[in-house]
């Protein structure tokens, strides 16, 4: 979907298209071919989004460019009944992210909040019914929808939400050799571990998402009760809970190189210097609380 988009928004320009995704150029406003999109594999939303993520093939940069909106969408989840558990796993856990992510931040709004509460529970409740009746199609028929909301605008209105990680697990989906499913969804929580410091938000995201009893707790016990939580989720669907379980060849000097040239991060949360990237990164990589 995201090549298409890019197509899509070349072909009438006369300049070179990657000179818009690296900020050469501005995209916004601009014109593009009509596109259509037909979701087979639900997973981060790119059917009713404006972003195209693409990475050049020389250079292995991978960018993106946020004004490529679909002109429609085609959703049929007979198209999807193909996919296997694992896949579905991935692509379900990735729209999870995306949701909590738009949850987490700064400011309060509460019909998008409780919109995504919705569909966080939607998602994670029809996932397993899918792994449980893998020929049902009326789970994936709700995995389907829910996940093309993901991004549909509704779950961050009113809401300026924490981008730094995108750019963090394009490091890390480079140095360890996995797709953006996995690099997102694993860095998930050591992200939130970085930019954790007590935040009403981030209790009430493990409160309701997780049920998590934060009454008596100090910010220090909420914080690792709710990533174990993250963990219990992830592991209870088989997936990863750190980049050394599903990558093979993890290229830690490479990392320190990309973490020196990123240097510090703005972040709405914290001030993430140098040193926190790095410590978020490494525990990405080798795991906390085991």
């Amino acid at each position: 979907m995201d090549v298409a988009k890019a197509i899509a928004f070349g072909v009438p320009r006369k300049e070179d298209v990657w000179g818009y995704f690296t900020g050469e150029f501005q995209g916004k406003g601009l014109s593009h071919l009509p596109v259509g999109t037909i979701v087979t594999f639900p997973s981060s939303g790119s059917e009713l989004d404006p972003d195209a993520q693409i990475t050049n093939d020389e250079t292995g940069e991978p960018l993106g460019l946020d004004c490529i909106s679909p002109d429609f969408a085609w959703l049929n989840p007979s198209f999807m009944m193909s996919v296997d558990t694992e896949n579905l796993v991935k692509g379900q856990i990735t729209a999870f992210v995306q949701l909590s992510l738009g949850y987490l931040g700064v400011e309060r709004s509460e019909v998008p909040e409780r919109v995504s509460m919705a569909l966080i529970k939607s998602i994670l409740s029809n996932l397993q019914k899918s792994v449980e009746e893998p020929l049902s199609q009326e789970p994936r028929a709700n995995l389907m929808l829910a996940t093309a909301l993901t991004v549909s605008g509704i779950p961050t209105f009113g809401k300026d939400g924490e981008w730094v990680i995108y750019p963090l697990q394009a490091v890390m989906q480079s140095v360890c050799h996995v797709p953006y499913t996995i690099s997102l969804a694993v860095l998930f929580p050591y992200w939130l571990e970085g930019v954790y410091d007590g935040q009403e938000i981030f209790k009430d995201y493990f409160a309701n998402v997780f049920e998590l009893v934060i009454a008596g707790k100090t910010d220090e016990q909420i914080l690792h009760d709710g990533i174990e939580k993250i963990f219990e989720l992830y592991r209870s669907f088989g997936y990863p809970v750190n980049f050394k379980e599903c990558s093979k060849h993890i290229e830690e000097e490479k990392l320190k190189e990309m973490i020196e040239m990123i240097g510090p991060l703005p972040s709405i949360f914290t001030e993430l210097t140098t040193e926190k990237v790095e410590t978020m990164m490494i525990h990405s990589i080798k795991g906390i609380y085991a």
